[in-house]
């Protein structure tokens, strides 16, 4: 792969305390490492801020804004996206396989 093969994964979260540990882990166990996870809290009142917090890889970005909707958070979140390629994970859908951002790569 030439150029930039870095992969920044934009996840807005509201309220998604259930799942957002899933979606985190997902990403965390990918073969393909250079990556960046920015997360986008959007004004969550539940416990996904807390959750988002214990996670201590230098390669997640954690942002909180007051809740103005997904859109928003995508549009916040961007600004600091530097990769090459852009990616979307909602905080509640899971990355299926440890090749996925990989596979996409060589493709």
């Amino acid at each position: 792969m030439s150029g930039n093969s870095k992969v920044s994964i934009l996840m807005p979260a509201y309220n998604d305390s259930k799942h957002i540990s899933r979606a985190v882990h997902s990403v965390l166990d990918q073969s393909h490492d250079n990556w960046e996870l920015i997360i986008i809290d959007d004004g969550s009142t539940d416990n996904t801020p807390e959750l988002v917090k214990d996670f201590s890889d230098e390669r997640i970005i954690k942002l909180r804004q007051e809740n103005s909707g997904q859109l928003n958070a995508l549009l916040n979140g961007v600004r600091f996206a530097k990769g090459g390629y852009l990616s979307l994970l909602h905080s509640d859908d899971e990355l299926l396989n440890s090749d996925a951002l990989g596979r996409n790569l060589r493709f």
